[in-house]
C-alpha cells in the first residue's frame, strides 16, 4: 500500500507514539496546583480542596439544611469532617495551614486529573455562619473558564446576631460551633454584615462574589 512509504511509515511510528504518551497522561495523575484569591473584605478559615474521581453530593445545596458536615464548617471553620468524607471517597484533599486575608492569594497542591472532580470550602469571618464552596466543577472546566467565581452563603444553622461571643477567629475571639440549630433551617444566599451588634457593617461588609479559583 502506498501509505507504507518510508516517510509515511515514520509519521505513523511517531503519531502512535504521541497517542501513546497522550492516553498515559490522562490515566496517570498529577500535582495539580489550586489556587484562592480573597478579594472580600473579610477573612476566610484555612481552606480545604480536594480532587475527586466520582461524583459526589455537593458540600452544600440552596434551599436544603446544611449537612452535619458542613455546620462545623459554617460555624467553626473546621474542616476535618470533610477531610474525612474526602479519605472515605479515596479523593486528594489539602488544608491550608492558616488563615486568607482580604487581597490575599494562597495556593494548594493536590494531586488528581484533569477529569476530576473539585470540591473547596472555608468560613468566612466575622461571620456567625457564613461560608464559601465549590461542589461538582471537573478541573478542565476550571481550567476552560479561566477563573471560578466563589459567592457568600449562609448554613442557616445559627443566627446571625453578629454579636461577637457568637462569633469565633481573630476579629471576635467568640464561640464556633453549637450542635443548637436555629429552627427551619437552610442553606441560601448571604446577605453579608448588617452592623446589629458588634461587628462593623462598614467594616467587614461585602459583595459577592468574594474570591476565586484559579488551576495550573
Amino acid at each position: 500500500m502506498k501509505i507504507f512509504t518510508k516517510n509515511g511509515v515514520s509519521l505513523a511510528v511517531g503519531t502512535t507514539l504521541i497517542l501513546s504518551a497522550s492516553l498515559a497522561s490522562a490515566s496517570h495523575p498529577s500535582t495539580i496546583e489550586v489556587s484562592l484569591t480573597n478579594i472580600s473584605n473579610v477573612v476566610f478559615t484555612p481552606p480545604i480542596v480536594a480532587l475527586c474521581k466520582k461524583k459526589m453530593p455537593a458540600i452544600a445545596k440552596i434551599g436544603q439544611p446544611a449537612s452535619d458536615l458542613l455546620e462545623p464548617l459554617a460555624e467553626g471553620g473546621d474542616t476535618s469532617g470533610l477531610a474525612g468524607l474526602f479519605a472515605d471517597n479515596n479523593c486528594s484533599y489539602a488544608m491550608h495551614s492558616g488563615a486568607v486575608a482580604p487581597g490575599e492569594s494562597i495556593t494548594l497542591e493536590v494531586s488528581g486529573r484533569k477529569r476530576d472532580y473539585l470540591h473547596f470550602a472555608s468560613m468566612l469571618l466575622p461571620t456567625n455562619d457564613g461560608f464559601i464552596y465549590s461542589s461538582g466543577y471537573r478541573v478542565k472546566q476550571i481550567k476552560s473558564k479561566g477563573k471560578l467565581w466563589l459567592k457568600s452563603y449562609d448554613a442557616g444553622t445559627e443566627a446571625n446576631d453578629e454579636l461577637c461571643v457568637n462569633i469565633p477567629g481573630p476579629q471576635c475571639g467568640g464561640e464556633g460551633f453549637n450542635a443548637k440549630r436555629e429552627t427551619n433551617n437552610f442553606v441560601k444566599p448571604h446577605s453579608g454584615i448588617q452592623g446589629f451588634n458588634d461587628v462593623s457593617a462598614q467594616t467587614y461588609n461585602w459583595g459577592n462574589p468574594v474570591a476565586y479559583i484559579k488551576i495550573k
